[in-house]
């Protein structure tokens, strides 16, 4: 016997998924502003692409049934992973946010593709 995710509740809770990953995010960018500015390792253009990025990321999560909102999800993780010339621990966010937007990406595809949720049950 054969159990199958229903498709359209999926879609709606990966949906979910991408907007909850953009705008925590989000979050941790803006987050990241007060201690680099303390350090002096943030100049002034630098609170402000912070800024902007937060904000990108969050409009973005509210835009994601466009079709072409993925593709400009996965450029600004591009875009977050290089603030790691900011300072070396934004890479590391970066990179871990960047690595669970591609996680999420292959189980988008894995739902498209109707592989996704997919197990035997003796």
């Amino acid at each position: 016997m054969t159990q199958t995710l229903d498709t359209a509740a999926a879609k709606r809770g990966l949906h979910g998924v991408f907007a909850a990953t953009l705008t925590m995010e989000a979050i941790v960018v803006w987050m990241a502003i007060a201690p680099l500015a303390a350090l002096g390792e943030l100049p002034g253009w630098g609170i402000a692409v912070l800024g902007l990025l937060g904000a990108a990321l969050v409009a973005l999560a509210a835009l994601l049934k466009r079709p072409w909102a993925y593709a400009v999800g996965t450029g600004l993780q591009v875009v977050v992973l290089l603030t790691g010339f900011f300072h070396p621990a934004m890479f590391v966010l970066g990179g871990a946010f960047g690595v669970l937007w591609l996680v999420e990406l292959r189980m988008r595809a894995k739902l498209r593709a109707g592989t996704l949720g997919r197990r035997q049950v003796s």
